[in-house]
């Protein structure tokens, strides 16, 4: 999103130069493009800002320079350069520097470069988790209301770099991972003291904030409540004392879908002022060709009406009084001309090395790129199929050139607003060994774009240039059982989705618009210009290629096309304690699209360590049933699914490993669950218990009668 400023002052002088009141800051930069967003907060809320770039590395920075930044008020220190050379003189010069410091990039402050953190810099990893706030209280978290465990999101997508270091050493720990192994996110160091034993110190204060996409490139990645720590940061370490503008963000982009008169759409705004109460400030809507629900356009989270197709700029203005501050956000309302399928491959061809694409606007042609023969046989959809051996894909030639005429009907190389890839597909089980390059293989690919593919035991998208987490999305279920599935990733502007057999298998908040690209694309492999890799292994079957994102009612019609086999799910390993009072609630699912439901049944797996004599289940018959243990050990137990399918008898299976646990009277001991009279620990109240009251009796410890009572401490 576009950030920009509006100024009450002067508004003339805006077009001859930037107006700037507070501190001076000076961003020491790797990319100066990938840190324009860094110098336009910092600009928003009134700071001078100068970025200079590639001044890390010894000897890179000359005498002038060393005094510019002794007299600036904050140096910022980007992750868009590599910390190689950070180190040697050059770090003893960097800790002379008189200015406070902040380090967005943990691997500076490693011990073989600036050597703030006991840590080397291969001790990294990268993290997209949330922080826990270490010190609530702390100035740098004013303005945020904290939940009662302190865990927050403060990244707007991509991941981080940190240390694995769990130690600040002499600096004060503000902030940490919230899971895993709970590295250092936040520390501050005071002047004059060292960074950790035996370490130096530098001369003014110094930071680790760690913040900037991962790699090399540093881009802003902070939401509302990363942006809020970041300038307390830059404040405090400034000295600024001026009144600082609000901090504005629109909220995400959004892809709706035009389906009657009107469409209404929730905006989603995220206003911080750290100088004014919320009830002092107020807001304002506006865009062409929008209007807002019940006429209120002065609140935060305003409902804006489209009745037509087409993109919209709304701008969100927000005054503290003093100076109001503004953000804008894409809405794109799409509607039929821009939902369509743009590529159909039913691969029902049965002869020869093309694969024709049936969707109306185009004429999509698939090379078949193979060894021998093509390998046309029977389908699931229709007439036929094509067989993958691992060696062969089908190269896709785009056709832009659209059957109504119409340049903007979207094709391969332009969807933008949402996607929706689909295919049946089965897959070999005799070649496929977990951790090879057979569990990472290609369904549909469109290079720079989006991919549906199996990795990993499970399905999983991608779609390029959307905001999220993690722009990949992987499901939960593995396919890999020698039987037909329908697959489908969606993207819908909103959210992406993996559906497997027309269910809902996993899905993430997503938001922003697709990347086109007129790269390669191809059905059964990765394709490049270079190489072809990923290759499918298995059949594939009407395959699928939409320009927005299929409800799930959509998907579950396709998937109605062909039979279905079950779902089957045993759950999550666990372990339990066994409790004959209280049987073990097992949570598996048998799900199935077809009329008759298949027959499920709980057993205990041959190759179960645990004996199956020792298990037994409430109702085998019912997914969700209870099981009892009369001894302890590991069971693998299985929940197997029996269904009819095209006249076939199938087979599915899941399993769950539970680890049930024979409490022991040592285990009562370790948990504080002796009877108050047990005084021996043995768990029985008895004469040995009643020894040890007589062996005690009359003796007393009370330190107000000395005269007659042993001292106690």
């Amino acid at each position: 999103m576009k950030r920009k400023m509006m100024l009450t002052v002067i508004v003339m002088m805006l077009c001859l130069a930037p107006l700037a009141w507070g501190q001076s800051i000076i961003i020491v930069s790797g990319n100066a493009g990938n840190d324009q967003g860094w110098k336009d907060l910092l600009e928003a809320q009134g700071y001078s800002v100068e970025l200079i770039e590639d001044k890390y590395r010894d000897n890179s920075i000359t005498a002038a320079e060393w005094t510019a930044l002794d007299a600036a008020d904050v140096i910022l220190v980007s992750r868009s350069g590599g910390s190689g050379g950070a180190y040697d003189n050059e770090r003893m010069n960097w800790h002379a520097v008189t200015t406070p410091i902040i380090s967005l990039v943990a691997r500076f402050c490693a011990n073989d470069r600036w050597d703030w953190l006991d840590a080397h810099k291969d001790m990294d990893f990268t993290y997209a988790l949330g922080m826990a706030v270490i010190e609530p209280a702390d100035s740098i978290f004013a303005g945020l209301d904290l939940p009662e465990d302190n865990a927050i999101n403060v990244l707007s997508h991509d991941e981080l770099r940190f240390l694995d270091i769990s130690d600040a050493g002499n600096g004060e720990l503000l902030a940490r991972q919230s899971v895993g192994n709970k590295s250092v996110w936040i520390v501050r160091w005071a002047a004059g003291v060292d960074f950790y034993s035996n370490s130096d110190a530098p001369a003014a204060t110094r930071m680790l904030l760690v913040a900037g996409e991962d790699g090399t490139n540093g881009v802003f990645n902070l939401n509302i409540v990363g942006q809020t720590i970041f300038l307390n940061a830059v404040y405090e370490m400034s000295g600024a004392t001026f009144n600082r503008p609000p901090v504005v963000d629109a909220g995400r982009n959004q892809v709706v879908r035009l389906e009657g008169a009107d469409v209404e759409v929730q905006l989603d705004a995220s206003v911080a002022d750290l100088d004014t109460l919320p009830e002092n400030l107020t807001y304002s809507w506006s865009g062409d060709g929008v209007s807002f629900k019940d006429g209120i356009d002065d609140i935060e989270d305003a409902i804006a009406v489209f009745t037509t197709t087409g993109e919209y700029e709304l701008t969100l203005e927000v005054d503290d009084g003093t100076t109001p501050a503004s953000d804008t956000v894409m809405i794109v309302v799409t509607g039929a001309a821009e939902n369509i399928m743009v590529a159909h491959w039913e691969l029902d061809d049965g002869a020869g090395l093309t694969a024709s694409d049936s969707a109306f606007e185009y004429d999509n042609i698939g090379d078949i790129i193979t060894p021998g023969d093509p390998n046309w046989v029977d389908g699931w959809v229709g007439d036929g199929s094509y067989r993958f051996y691992g060696d062969t894909h089908i190269e896709i030639t785009t056709d832009a050139n659209s059957v109504s005429g119409d340049p903007n009907t979207p094709n391969l190389d332009n969807i933008k607003y949402g996607v929706t890839i689909a295919a049946w597909v089965r897959m070999d089980l005799d070649s496929f060994v977990p951790g090879s390059v057979d569990d990472d293989m290609n369904v549909l690919f469109k290079n720079g774009s989006w991919y549906l593919r199996y990795y990993d035991d499970r399905m999983r998208m991608r779609v390029n240039a959307v905001a999220a987490a993690d722009d990949t999305l992987g499901g939960s279920i593995d396919i890999r059982d020698g039987y037909w599935h329908h697959v489908a990733g969606v993207y819908d502007g909103q959210r992406m989705v993996l559906y497997i057999d027309g269910v809902e298998d996993t899905w993430q908040e997503a938001a922003g618009f697709v990347q086109p690209n007129a790269g390669f694309a191809a059905i059964g492999a990765n394709w490049q210009s270079d190489r072809v890799w990923r290759y499918w292994k298995g059949n594939i079957d009407d395959a699928r290629v939409y320009s927005y994102g299929l409800t799930a009612d959509e998907i579950e019609e396709l998937a109605d096309d062909a039979p279905r086999v079950p779902m089957v799910n045993a759950g999550d390993d666990q372990e339990y304690n066994i409790n004959p009072a209280l049987p073990l609630v097992l949570a598996g699912s048998v799900i199935d699209g077809d009329p008759v439901p298949p027959t499920a049944e709980w057993s205990v797996a041959p190759e179960s360590p645990g004996a199956a004599e020792n298990v037994e289940f409430g109702d085998a018959s019912n997914p969700q049933t209870t099981v009892t243990f009369t001894a302890g050990g590991v069971f693998i137990l299985r929940l197997t699914a029996t269904d009819s399918v095209a006249g076939e008898e199938v087979v599915i299976y899941d399993d769950v490993r539970i680890t049930a646990v024979a409490p022991t009277c040592q285990k009562v001991v370790d948990d504080d669950r002796l009877l108050m009279s047990d005084l021996n620990g043995d768990c029985y109240v008895g004469l040995a218990d009643l020894a040890i009251i007589a062996g005690e009796w009359g003796i007393c410890n009370d330190p107000e009668n000395q005269a007659v009572c042993d001292w106690p401490f």
